[in-house]
């Protein structure tokens, strides 16, 4: 038992969390003999198990609510990399350099998909895409994807692909879905870009037909990292210096941003997509700490509850804050 002290609204609160963790064993690579696994990406399922991208043998990993563990995919020379769930149990994930391939082109990319229960296809990706580093899913059964190499975005309605580049100037760092069907985009400045020294970002909101909407943000806020709590609220953080950690809130078409700073920048951002609890933040860069933003607050209100670890992902559902810590562990803390 391990028990952690939270600061919220600035008062002191002892939470005696239990801390499970899982220690990995090595596995067969992709490139080598044997090697520890590597957990990249987590996402939290409605049922409220987790799915886990390990990148050494290219496995999709499954944890049970049970706390089990069992393998859900293995890609044959791929890795899975960011993860989506759905409403209906399934997962999406990205993969590297993998899919069908053009008889005069290199192999084309493409989403691979676990079913839950039943059959699920993979969905391959065409130019402008030459890869995808984010995915996002909504409630209706839709998902777009990112690639910032190509400065490409897309969503996937109904099996069909709206593709489109990022405005010039601008490439997407990350994606989040929102609370009515559409997905949110944060554009940062090409570093080509003559915008990049003026560190100004922006927002889009991208529909299921490939619409956008695009918000401007103050010059100093360029995000990497977006995610949802709640119905409105969506955080949004920046890696960089002492990072601007801010949400938005969306009320009839508006959106309002509220804005701290974090010392040391933030590495990595979760929320509950379904419960208006905060957003909890992995921070000082190297993933060495934790941190709890309440929803409606404009300041950190935690200390770090883990040293000497440095966390590569983290994901919360009702239940537990999870993590995965390099090179070969998974751990969760009860909230």
């Amino acid at each position: 038992m391990t028990t952690l002290l939270l600061t919220v609204a600035g008062t002191i609160l002892a939470l005696g969390s239990t801390v499970t963790e899982w220690t990995l064993p090595p596995v067969p690579a992709i490139a080598v003999g044997k090697a520890l696994p590597v957990p990249q990406a987590l996402a939290v399922a409605p049922d409220g198990s987790v799915w886990v991208s390990e990148t050494t043998s290219g496995q999709l990993l499954h944890i049970g609510r049970d706390g089990k563990v069992t393998v859900g995919a293995t890609l044959a020379n791929a890795v899975p990399n960011r993860i989506a769930t759905f409403p209906d149990g399934s997962v999406r994930f990205t993969e590297n350099a993998i899919g069908d391939t053009d008889a005069i082109g290199p192999p084309l990319p493409r989403i691979g998909c676990v079913g839950a229960g039943g059959p699920c296809t993979a969905t391959g990706l065409k130019p402008p895409f030459l890869g995808a580093d984010g995915i996002a899913a909504n409630a209706n059964g839709d998902f777009a994807v990112i690639d910032s190499r190509a400065r490409a975005i897309g969503v996937i309605h109904h099996g069909q692909v709206h593709a489109q580049t990022a405005p010039r100037g601008f490439v997407p760092a990350a994606i989040a879905s929102a609370h009515d069907g559409f997905f949110w985009v944060a554009l940062q400045p090409a570093l080509d870009s003559q915008l990049r020294s003026a560190r100004a970002g922006m927002l889009a909101r991208l529909g299921s037909d490939g619409a956008v909407e695009i918000h401007p943000l103050p010059a100093s806020d360029v995000p990497d990292e977006l995610a949802r709590s709640g119905p409105d609220i969506v955080y949004l953080a920046q890696h960089e210096g002492d990072a601007v950690v801010g949400f938005v809130r969306e009320t009839q078409g508006s959106v309002h941003v509220a804005r701290t700073r974090v010392p040391k920048g933030v590495g990595l951002l979760a929320t509950s997509e379904t419960e208006t609890s905060g957003a909890w933040l992995a921070g000082a860069r190297d993933g060495s700490f934790l941190h709890v933003l309440p929803s409606g607050h404009t300041r950190v209100v935690a200390p770090p509850v883990l040293r000497n670890v440095r966390i590569t992902a983290i994901a919360v559902n009702r239940d537990y804050l999870w993590y995965a810590a390099a090179p070969n562990r998974l751990g969760r803390i009860r909230l």
